[in-house]
């Protein structure tokens, strides 16, 4: 009876690879249980029978059964769709002990050009979510940014976003303290630049470079590191990778690449007033001749920082510093050898003008198999990067719909 069961489920279930695999199983089990018997039947013919050997015999049986009928289902589904079905195991979760990924961006203005280039920004770090753990996306924002922002998130159908795990986008208006952060910034500038009376008259960008460095002002006590990146800068790998370095030195101030280029950078929420107060303490004019008469800018702040207190700080690979002011070199050619991960790349040659940076210069176009693709950001559609995203979820799950939460402050 047991070799016609088999026989027959076999036939009727399975065929090709799928139904030699569980023909073997099938055979395997059947002689251990058949040895089983012939050892039990000898053992009685000794003794006399233990209460609990019917009970155990019945037991091996049942054990033995449900380990068929399960092997049937799921090797069953490898021969008729070339996938195991796992539908039956528990749903896959993110790692319950990670904590979120945080990511800002600091948007001052409405300038059309400066939203194309964060649409692109934005696009990237999406499709690149940590695979296991959620993401929180910050957008620290004055009135008119804010404004623009809603709108680029009707052009998009940001809304319609699902993703593996939960990631939400949370916006800030900062516009009420602005005043508070020109006072800090100028509190640091005036005993070291005393010819400066006022931020405008040094600063090349808007007030927005500033943003990141108020982060702590705005995001929740729950971010503890958090990801600064520039509008023109591409995240070309999972964001999981960068958060298992930063979590790996957890307590340094601020993490960034050996160019010290302030347009990526990680910082500890926590201790952002630490590095005012350093930069505030350290020589800043003698640190910006020595950079060759650098601009004085949030960019000072940090390399003031590195230059003072280096062990503070932690220096990411050069795949996490690919930024075309400091890498473009012919030396460093070809770039995909030289820096063969590449985690990001960073346009950076835009300057003041309001067209977004894949219109305004000819980098793209000079240097098309390395800072050329960003195009491939640039040029994806939403309604394709959705889909992109949504065939990361997980088996026999809908996903998470985004999360898009506005904060006024």
């Amino acid at each position: 009876n047991s070799y016609l069961f088999f026989f027959s489920v076999n036939s009727l279930t399975f065929s090709q690879i799928g139904g030699a695999l569980l023909s073997l199983i099938y055979f395997t089990l059947h002689v251990l249980y058949v040895v089983f018997n012939m050892t039990m039947n000898r053992l009685l013919n000794r003794h006399r029978p233990s209460p609990g050997y019917a009970f155990v015999k019945a037991l091996t049986a049942i054990v033995i059964l449900s380990v068929v009928i399960q092997g049937s289902f799921y090797l069953s589904s490898f021969s008729q769709t070339g996938r195991f079905d796992d539908s039956f195991l528990p749903p896959e979760k993110p790692e319950e002990h990670l904590k979120p990924s945080h990511v800002a961006f600091g948007l001052s203005g409405n300038n059309p050009g400066f939203f194309d280039e964060f649409e692109v920004a934005l696009k990237s770090v999406l499709l690149n979510a940590p695979l296991d753990r959620n993401l929180s996306v910050h957008i620290l924002a004055d009135n008119d940014a804010l404004t623009a922002l809603n709108d680029l998130y009707n052009k998009t159908d940001l809304a319609k976003w699902v993703s593996r795990n939960q990631i939400q986008i949370q916006s800030y208006n900062v516009s009420s303290r602005l005043k508070d952060m020109e006072s800090v910034i100028m509190h640091t500038w005036e005993p070291h630049f005393p010819e400066v009376k006022t931020l405008w008259q040094v600063s090349f960008h808007t007030m927005g470079t500033y943003f990141r460095l108020f982060a702590h002002w705005f995001l929740p006590a729950t971010a503890e590191y958090v990801l600064y990146m520039d509008t023109d800068v591409t995240i070309l790998a999972n964001l999981g990778e960068l958060w298992q370095m930063i979590e790996a030195k957890p307590d340094v101030l601020f993490h960034w690449g050996r160019g010290m280029c302030a347009g990526f950078l990680a910082m500890k929420v926590s201790r952002i007033d630490e590095i005012w107060a350093l930069a505030r303490k350290a020589p800043l004019a003698e640190i910006r001749k020595k950079g060759r008469n650098r601009g004085i800018d949030d960019q000072l702040i940090f390399i003031a920082v590195n230059e003072t207190h280096p062990n503070e700080v932690n220096r990411l690979p050069d795949g996490y510093d690919l930024t075309h002011s400091l890498k473009w070199h012919s030396s460093n050619y070809p770039y995909h050898e030289v820096y063969p991960e590449a985690f990001m790349l960073h346009h950076n040659a835009n300057g003041n003008s309001p067209l977004p940076y894949w219109n305004s210069s000819r980098i793209i176009q000079q240097h098309h198999d390395s800072w050329g693709l960003m195009e491939y950001y640039i040029h994806l559609p939403w309604t394709w990067a959705r889909f992109f995203a949504r065939s990361q979820l997980r088996y026999d799950t809908s996903g998470h719909s985004i999360d898009i939460v506005n904060n006024p402050i």
